[in-house]
């Protein structure tokens, strides 16, 4: 990590001490940020769906008391995904 970067960490907390801010270093050109995967290849960037490893693929039932746009999320994902792979 550059001195840089440790300007801006401390930068965030001065100005936001109340939340918590972490680093994620980049491996074999590519970072995680959010739900996105952001890729560098030459002088372009590339964006993909992050899944955590720990994704368990757990849908939420119809009778459970989960708002309705929640439930319809657990069927809209995997078609998503699908379609953007």
């Amino acid at each position: 990590m550059t001195q840089q970067t440790f300007d801006v960490l401390n930068l965030l907390y001065n100005t936001m001490p109340t939340m918590k801010f972490t680093l994620g270093e980049e491996k074999e050109s590519k970072i995680s940020f959010l739900d996105i995967t952001i890729s560098k290849e030459k002088n372009n960037f590339l964006f993909n769906v992050y899944i955590k490893p720990t994704t368990t693929d757990t849908i939420i039932l119809s009778d459970s008391c989960h708002p309705q746009e929640h439930k319809l999320a657990t069927v809209r994902y995997p078609i998503e995904w699908k379609r953007i792979t």
